[in-house]
């Protein structure tokens, strides 16, 4: 009876042993946690695997599939036998290693969970798989939406942009590469990335740009135009006059969008085949004495604008000219120079012609008006009182009225040649005086280093002392005949002539 027992036990050990080896120990599949990565980056997904029964040779055969919303798989690829296949629509898909699934240029659409299932026949059990999740981040292309039709001047526009992604993206947009704020005077952008500009005016026709970024990239939409049409405006011109025998050309400055139709009329007729903002005419001689009003007419599909101006004809004769009385010489060009101190007449007159009128005439210096004569006199020229713009203004005759205006530069004069000279003779006395003092400061410094106790001369200077020239103060030399009564034998005057020659030489040295 106990080795029934013994026996059953060994049974139900065996059967536990084969279940445990069969159900737990058989083929397993071990993938990596879920991975996070950014659109247009390359991602691996980990996939490992084991099998139970070591002696099985067989090659195992690797699925990988794309769970859709009911868990259910979608085939992506099959590798057996070193050989990979492919479903359609996954080229960016490849194994890599053993069984792990890599994935080029991740998009969007490669969002969700991924299942790596491995078979190996012969083993027991002979597959098993397992799940693992890919999130990427993404953002989408900018695209932008600006009115094709041009926007009246005064007219509201709305310009609207388009763009998402994971980690909701900034949206912005540049007008001719610079970037608007969100709020201003004339324009403000919605949360909805709406563009609205109000009151559109002729500087807000340009080229706009929507762009969104967030921690993935950047994208802009390509750039378009914003077109703001606007009636046509005609620059002013000043009064044009002319004189006869040649050319006359009126032109004015024409701004529009669409772009304006063109029209000119000389003294009200309307001048055929003139479409340009430019009309040129010839005057001949007869025609002296008579004026012109040519009007230009810009029309669009905005509105219009009429612009008009007065050519008068006239001859040389009523053009001012203006002279120096002294020497007869017109002024011509910009500036006449006076030097500072002078005196100079200007008069200025017109060419006496038939169709001259009486002429009147007027005079001003930087546009202050001085007289209502056709002279005019500086007297003593001042640099800080002449030194300035005059205007001859004659009225009557043709043109109406005419005018000549120049500007006066004072120069200050030079130093007259004898101030010159005078100046030099001064300035060379004062250096010899200088040269001379210097010299005696010099020579009293040398008397003052001589020995005190002798006298020289200049030659002995010159070639060196000389000890039989110096006179010894207070000892006298007698010779054999004089009288000894003194107490100074030889032998004491001999001491004391060579006591001072030895000083004489210790002097010298010390010089």
């Amino acid at each position: 009876m106990t080795d029934l027992t013994s026996g059953f036990r060994l049974y139900l050990l065996g059967l536990c042993y084969l279940f445990v080896i069969e159900v737990v120990v058989g083929t397993s599949v071990n993938v990596g946690q879920s991975t996070e990565s950014m659109e247009g980056s390359t991602v691996v997904l980990r996939c490992t695997f084991s099998k139970k029964i070591a002696s099985v040779n067989s090659e195992p055969i690797v699925h990988w599939s794309l769970l859709d919303k009911y868990d259910n798989p979608q085939p992506i690829l099959t590798k057996t036998e070193g050989t990979t296949h492919r479903e359609d629509g996954y080229p960016r898909h490849s194994v890599s290693g053993e069984a792990d699934l890599q994935i080029q240029n991740v998009q969007k659409e490669d969002n969700g969970k991924y299942r790596c299932r491995v078979q190996i026949i012969g083993d027991t059990p002979n597959e098993d798989f397992g799940d693992i999740s890919l999130k990427v981040y993404w953002l989408s292309e900018a695209v932008s939406n600006v009115p094709s039709h041009g926007i009246v001047v005064g007219g509201n526009a709305t310009l609207t942009c388009r763009a998402t992604g994971d980690h909701m993206p900034s949206v912005y947009w540049k007008k001719d590469n610079t970037e608007l704020p969100l709020t201003s005077r004339s324009h403000m952008i919605r949360s909805d990335h709406t563009l609205i500009i109000y009151s559109v005016s002729r500087a807000d026709d340009g080229m706009y740009v929507c762009g969104a970024r967030n921690n993935v990239r950047e994208e802009t939409s390509p750039p378009k135009r914003l077109e703001v049409y606007f009636a046509p405006v005609i620059n002013d011109i000043s009064v044009t006059k002319t004189v006869i025998n040649q050319n006359v050309t009126v032109t004015f400055e024409v701004e529009s969008n669409p772009p304006a139709s063109l029209m000119w009329t000389k003294d009200g007729q309307v001048v055929e085949g003139m479409t340009t903002s430019s009309f040129t005419f010839y005057v001949p001689e007869e025609e002296v004495g008579k004026s012109y009003e040519l009007t230009l007419t810009a029309t669009n599909q905005v509105g219009h604008m009429q612009k008009m101006t007065s050519v008068i004809i006239g001859d040389s004769c009523g053009y001012a000219t203006v002279r120096d009385m002294k020497t007869g010489r017109t002024i011509e060009g910009e500036s006449v120079s006076l030097k500072e101190g002078k005196s100079m007449t200007l008069v200025c007159s017109v060419k006496e012609c038939e169709s001259a009128d009486t002429y009147s005439y007027e005079w001003y210096k930087n546009g202050v008006k001085l007289s209502s004569s056709a002279n005019i006199e500086i007297i003593d020229a001042s640099l800080m009182d002449d030194n300035m713009k005059y205007t001859c203004r004659v009225r009557g005759g043709i043109p109406f009225p005419s005018s000549a205006s120049f500007r006066i530069h004072i120069k200050v004069p030079l130093l007259e040649p004898m101030t010159i000279i005078i100046i030099s003779a001064c300035a060379t006395g004062f250096i010899f005086l200088i040269v001379l003092i210097i010299f005696c400061l010099l020579f009293c410094k040398r008397r003052s280093r001589m020995p005190k106790g002798y006298k020289y001369d200049d030659s002995t200077m010159k070639s060196g002392f000389s000890y039989n020239e110096i006179e010894f103060v207070g000892l006298k030399e007698k010779d054999d005949s004089s009288d000894t009564t003194s107490g100074i034998g030889p032998d004491i005057l001999e001491q004391s002539r060579l006591s001072n020659k030895k000083a004489y030489k210790s002097k010298a040295v010390h010089l």
